[in-house]
C-alpha cells in the first residue's frame, strides 16, 4: 500500500475508534506506575539485548489520535524493523487508563492488518508496551517476557 493512502486509512480508522467506547479519559485509581518510568523500561530492554533505540521522552503530538492518558512515556526505536520504526514504552497511574489505551492500540490492528501492533502489559507495574507490528512474534515474545519480568 503506498504511504499516501496508508495515511488516509489510518487516519479514518483512528477518528472512527477516537469516538468508540473506551478511548476517553478517566481514572479509576490502580496501579499507580509501581515507582517505575518509561526510560527505565526501554534501559531494562536493551540491559537483555533487545532491540530499543534512541529513546526520546514523547510528547503529545507524538500520540497522534491514541488517548492521551498516560503519566510518563518514551519512544524507541528498533533498527532492524527500518527507519522510524520501534516502540512506545507508556507509565499509567491507573489500570483503567492502561487498558484503555491498550485497547485504542488492539482494535486499530483489528481494523486493518496495516495498523497491527504488539502490546504488552505489566499491570502491576502500570506499564504498557506497544511496538510495530511488523516484528517477528517470536523477537515481539522476547519484548514480553522482559515486559512480564519488569
Amino acid at each position: 500500500m503506498n504511504r499516501l493512502l496508508q495515511s488516509v486509512v489510518w487516519l479514518i480508522c483512528a477518528a472512527a475508534l477516537a469516538g468508540a467506547p473506551g478511548c476517553g479519559g478517566g481514572s479509576d485509581g490502580g496501579s499507580g506506575g509501581g515507582g517505575v518510568t518509561s526510560a527505565q523500561v526501554v534501559d531494562a530492554l536493551k540491559r537483555q539485548g533487545l532491540e530499543a533505540e534512541s529513546p526520546t521522552p514523547m510528547t503529545p503530538h507524538d500520540f497522534g489520535l491514541a488517548p492521551l492518558l498516560t503519566k510518563d512515556a518514551t519512544r524507541f526505536l528498533i533498527p532492524s524493523l527500518g527507519a522510524d520504526n520501534g516502540g512506545r514504552a507508556m507509565i499509567f497511574e491507573s489500570d483503567d487508563d492502561l487498558e484503555k489505551t491498550r485497547a485504542y492500540y488492539d482494535e486499530l490492528g483489528e481494523g486493518t492488518a496495516a495498523f497491527f501492533s504488539w502490546t504488552f502489559a505489566n499491570e502491576d507495574k502500570g506499564v504498557l508496551v506497544q511496538i510495530n507490528g511488523e516484528l517477528p512474534e517470536k523477537k515481539a515474545k522476547a519484548y514480553e517476557q522482559m515486559i512480564d519480568e519488569l
